[in-house]
């Protein structure tokens, strides 16, 4: 297993994001985007909304819908993890795996990760699973690589899911 990061490629002038299970809530962002501005998320997030800002730091992220920008997403997601939106925190949490944005700390990763596996984020854990499988951060441990991945599977991630 590895942690895979998304992949967008563009189809008819529409960038599409590929082979993750975010692709459905993304896509609904994504509509949601066109019938109303930016601002509106925007307006939001600053009153609090943090599902407002979770989206609006994806869309930065990704550059899908709006220009990439991963330091105007950091914030967001930090805004909106510390609110408790479990996929925020997994989305700073491959900031800090990636080093994208953020000082690369695979500790800080994997207690983001950690946060929102907790709150039941099905990337998270299945990320947390890669990083035992694998040694990184944490001793290498197949049993608690399998019960994250199982967790994961349970939480309806298929690739986890996988032996």
């Amino acid at each position: 297993h590895e942690i895979q990061i998304l992949h967008v490629r563009k189809e008819r002038n529409v960038h599409v994001l590929v082979d993750n299970q975010l692709n459905q809530r993304l896509l609904l962002m994504f509509l949601c985007l066109h019938h109303k501005k930016l601002e509106l998320f925007e307006q939001s997030c600053n009153y609090g909304e943090i599902q407002s800002c979770n989206n609006l730091g994806y869309f930065y992220y990704y550059g899908t819908v709006i220009p990439k920008s991963i330091e105007k997403a950091i914030p967001l997601f930090e805004k909106a993890c510390e609110g408790g939106y479990a996929t925020s925190c997994y989305g700073l949490g491959m900031s800090y795996y990636n080093g994208e944005g953020v000082t690369q700390s695979i500790e800080k990763a994997l207690s983001l990760f950690e946060k929102a596996c907790s709150g039941n984020d099905s990337d998270a854990c299945y990320a947390i699973g890669v990083l035992y499988e694998n040694g990184e951060g944490v001793p290498k441990s197949t049993e608690k690589a399998q019960q994250y991945y199982k967790k994961s599977c349970d939480l309806g991630n298929k690739k986890a899911c996988k032996p």
